[in-house]
């Protein structure tokens, strides 16, 4: 599940390290301006690219699965599950909360 939302997640993080260097420096080192212009005309292509992620851990119970082959056995060292394949709540909320936060965030 961490392949969907990572590549968001590193953009946000790259971008925000770029703007901290542009503060920091006597002239901008970065054309954000440029980048983001750039970046916008790639979303579509990242968005369906996400999607198409999002596919490989959806379950047919409807729900998402924290691994492509179903619910996640173990979190935190504890048996929760029998790793059926349905979704689970770390997976759905990976694939809402935390795909749309790194996206939008």
């Amino acid at each position: 599940m961490i392949y969907v939302f990572n590549p968001w997640g590193a953009l946000g993080k790259i971008m925000q390290s770029m703007r901290l260097e542009n503060q920091a420096a006597d002239a901008p080192v970065h054309d954000l301006d440029a980048i983001w212009k750039r970046l916008l005309e790639a979303f579509p292509k990242m968005i369906d690219k996400t999607i198409e992620k999002l596919e490989k851990v959806r379950q047919k119970d409807g729900g998402f699965s924290y691994l492509q082959s179903g619910s996640a056995p173990k979190t935190q060292g504890v048996l929760v599950s029998l790793g059926s394949p349905e979704g689970d709540v770390n997976g759905t909320a990976c694939a809402f909360h935390y795909t749309v936060s790194a996206i939008f965030g």
